[in-house]
């Protein structure tokens, strides 16, 4: 990521700015759970991290932290299974899963963030994981990833939320109210029919405030 770019993105303390987009890394034992949210100035507003929760407990603090916001969250292995239930609890998230070749994209997508100074985040964790952040080339590619012994999930979690951003940010702020039925959210694949094809349908859950993207799509 480079570290004088990094530098430049941190800010002294935390914005206080309208969570629009969540970014979720789902563990349980020895990593994190960490949400991190973005808002419309694409600065990081929310930080949240915790360790060792029953997994009942993990639905129901990601339902309450997000609220009526956009998440995405980390659906490779059993966080496809916390995606799902988070999506029939009425949480508006969209699954990504990991593989080498959409880890490398992500992370190249965070990075052009960064070096751009497209994305501020606070001084503290976040700012720690990315410093140590590494990679390294293999027989199959490039492979990212934080050095033995130290954490990345504040990575994952701010580079999911960029990714989110960047979804929603390339489609700009004209688009038809959807209708809603009873048992059914309509989610971005009916409010932005240019998603349609990578984005699934969500449960139902109440009117959120209306988001006006501000971020610019960095294509794959």
């Amino acid at each position: 990521f480079g570290l004088d770019a990094i530098a430049a993105c941190a800010l002294p303390t935390i914005s206080e700015g309208y969570p629009e987009i969540w970014g979720w890394d789902f563990a349980r034992a020895q990593d994190w759970t960490v949400g991190i949210a973005l808002d419309q100035a694409n600065q990081v507003v929310r930080v949240e991290r915790w360790q060792a929760k029953p997994w009942e407990q993990t639905y129901q603090q990601v339902k309450a932290l997000q609220g009526e916001g956009l998440g995405w969250g980390d659906s490779t292995g059993i966080g496809d299974v916390v995606v799902e239930t988070l999506q029939h609890r009425g949480v508006i998230m969209h699954p990504y899963l990991f593989s080498a070749k959409s880890k490398q994209q992500l992370m190249e997508r965070l990075a052009s963030a960064i070096q751009q100074r497209a994305v501020k985040f606070p001084d503290g964790p976040i700012r720690v994981e990315l410093e140590a952040f590494g990679y390294e080339y293999t027989a199959s590619g490039v492979r990212y990833t934080a050095p033995e012994g130290l954490h990345d999930d504040c990575v994952m979690a701010l580079a999911l939320a960029v990714y989110g951003r960047d979804q929603v940010g390339y489609l700009g702020d004209q688009y038809p109210e959807a209708e809603r039925t009873p048992d059914r959210h309509p989610g971005l694949a009916v409010r932005y029919p240019q998603l349609a094809h990578r984005l699934s349908e969500q449960p139902v859950s109440p009117t959120r405030p209306r988001f006006k993207p501000t971020g610019r799509m960095v294509r794959e």
